[in-house]
């Protein structure tokens, strides 16, 4: 049997004074008095006789010994509660606030859920109404904007940006640092327009946040209030969301090639089982010519166009190319595309996203420059030529083992020498790390997000800022990054230790100042 401390002194309270509003306050505490005082005269532990108490207290003797037997039964009662509770597990009220914060956080549970768990937890009946856990993640959202509010964003020059959008299609407007994975924007608007988004990181600015370059899709609003807020950062259209669309209709074209296929190898086993001298054979046997007459065509576009769209995402990736032979070689490939797109001319829809494909690829390839950049700066601080960073960076994209890797290695040591060579490559590795393409990370904070949107019909502005304090708190179990492993966003974004939500809540007098609320 599980019970909590304050259940207890409730039912206790019951007993002593009766139901809440059943008689006044000082009526009930007035007839406990006399019982008592009347159960003292009866053992003469006190120089006044019953008819005495009575006496003072205006009332006649039997109601004295009335109440006197009252308390009795009431006496009774607590002792048999007692024993009831004797293997009782206490639980302080704030526990079952942690409990309900954990169900609703951890396991993403809704109103309902929580207290159909708590019921379960507390023999059939649970301590807490749908009220009260709603006002509970309420206040725990509005002091957790509060301690959000406190943590300066000053550090964070990479971050990615989006909107992800509610059940009720309402933009919730997004931003994380893509170095500490810390989400600094977590804000559910009325709409995603540029002075929307220029407003909220005009307010982040006021925290420290200063943007050198900022990742996001192509989304109009997003791209002008990030550079009216930043005007000098350097704003990259994300490769992920540059693909996806892409890649869709690179999709749509060899979905349209292998449905020519499949309809001319069923033309071909139709026309082998008809007769020659049915009334349809001739005009079938036509088709199936002209079909076979196109379809190695289509298989040589499909394969080309499979080949050329590979290499537009090793170009757009890290593939030891420097910024000027990416353009060069991307100019190609989207001659070559084009061409193919036009000899079909149902492939309209990829025509028009290479034409798109064409007009972002500035903005896509930012990164390049970014990281040639930084090799210039590195070079500059080491004094050396910048041709050992190329060399490195060129030697990053072919196998280990092969005579190519070798062989740039041998080039790189003749620039750097010997000595130096060590120091120079791990300058290039942190820097190729430093180095972001992606906003996908937003991406990640969406397949978290969703599932809370998901069982509220309306996730409130305090919520969000819970669920950003909590993803934020929130230590890596494991990464990819071996940095990141036992340290939260906010640890890696403040150099400092912050315990996880619940035992910050805690920390920061969360529960000190609900009950001194009460008290007062």
């Amino acid at each position: 049997m599980l019970t909590s401390l304050y259940s207890i002194i409730a039912i206790l309270k019951s007993l002593l004074f009766g139901d809440s509003g059943s008689l006044s306050d000082w009526y009930r505490q007035r007839s406990l008095l006399l019982g008592i005082l009347g159960r003292l005269a009866q053992a003469k532990r006190i120089p006044l006789s019953v008819p005495e108490v009575a006496k003072l207290f205006g009332v006649t003797p039997k109601t004295v010994y009335k109440n006197i037997k009252r308390n009795e039964a009431l006496a009774a009662k607590i002792q048999e509660m007692l024993k009831a509770l004797a293997g009782c597990i206490l639980v302080p009220r704030r526990n079952v606030d942690k409990t309900i914060l954990s169900l609703a956080l951890d396991a993403r549970a809704p109103l309902e859920g929580i207290q159909r768990v708590l019921a379960y937890v507390y023999d059939g009946k649970a301590p807490q109404s749908i009220g009260y856990i709603s006002s509970l993640l309420k206040r725990a959202g509005a002091f957790a904007e509060e301690i959000l509010n406190t943590i300066s964003l000053r550090g964070i020059t990479q971050g990615a940006n989006d909107e992800i959008f509610d059940s009720s299609n309402s933009p919730v407007l997004t931003g994380i640092d893509l170095d500490s994975t810390y989400i600094y924007l977590m804000q559910d608007m009325y709409d995603r327009k540029g002075e929307t988004w220029e407003f909220v990181m005009e307010t982040l600015k006021d925290k420290g946040l200063e943007l050198t370059v900022s990742i996001s899709d192509a989304g109009s609003g997003l791209l002008k209030g990030i550079k009216a807020a930043f005007p000098k950062a350097d704003i990259q259209i994300d490769v992920f969301h540059v693909f996806r669309d892409f890649g869709r209709a690179v999709s749509h074209f060899k979905k349209h090639v292998l449905k020519k296929v499949t309809d001319c190898y069923d033309l071909e086993k139709t026309v082998s089982k008809e007769k020659s001298w049915h009334a349809g054979y001739k005009e079938q046997k036509k088709q199936l010519k002209e079909s076979q007459a196109k379809i190695p065509a289509l298989v040589d576009d499909y394969d080309t166009l499979t080949i050329l769209y590979s290499w537009t995402h090793e170009l757009l990736s890290f593939s030891g190319y420097n910024p000027d032979e990416v353009k060069e070689l991307m100019r190609w490939l989207l001659e070559e595309m084009n061409a193919l797109a036009s000899r079909n001319s149902w492939a309209f829809e990829l025509r028009r996203e290479l034409s798109r494909f064409e007009e972002r690829l500035p903005a896509t390839m930012r990164f390049l420059d970014r990281l040639f950049a930084a090799f210039n700066r590195a070079a500059r601080d080491v004094d050396l030529p910048e041709e050992a960073f190329r060399l490195l960076y060129r030697r990053s994209a072919v196998p280990k083992d092969s005579e190519t890797y070798l062989e740039l290695t041998r080039q790189a040591l003749a620039v750097t020498g010997p000595e130096r060579f060590g120091a120079v490559e791990k300058t290039h590795d942190r820097i190729l790390g430093s180095i972001k393409r992606a906003s996908s990370m937003v991406e990640n904070v969406n397949s978290r997000l969703r599932p809370y949107m998901e069982i509220k019909r309306h996730v409130s502005s305090q919520f969000y800022s819970l669920i950003q304090l909590y993803l934020n708190t929130k230590k890596y179990r494991r990464s990819r990054i071996e940095s990141r492993v036992g340290r939260s966003p906010v640890e890696i974004l403040t150099n400092k230790q912050w315990p996880e939500l619940i035992e910050l809540l805690e920390e920061r007098g969360f529960w000190a100042e609900q009950t001194a609320k009460e008290v007062a």
